[in-house]
């Protein structure tokens, strides 16, 4: 199980690379900084669970996003 999931791991580590090696063709540095800082602060602070996994544990976020769901 961890030889795969270390795989999927490089995986999408190369095709992320390639993306970002894609959009530097078409972007200028400020603006591929302004993504990756954009990126960076979206993430902040972030459980990494999702919403049904939040609501089944009452969690407080689940409460403050429930009417944004609905």
């Amino acid at each position: 199980m961890g030889v795969l999931l270390s795989l999927c791991v490089v995986i999408v580590l190369l095709l992320t690379v390639d993306l970002f090696v894609q959009l530097s063709r078409c972007m200028s540095g400020l603006e591929r900084l302004s993504c990756l800082l954009a990126a960076v602060c979206h993430d902040v602070d972030h459980p990494g669970l999702n919403q049904s996994f939040l609501v089944a544990t009452d969690n407080p976020l689940a409460v403050l996003y429930e009417v944004i769901v609905r």
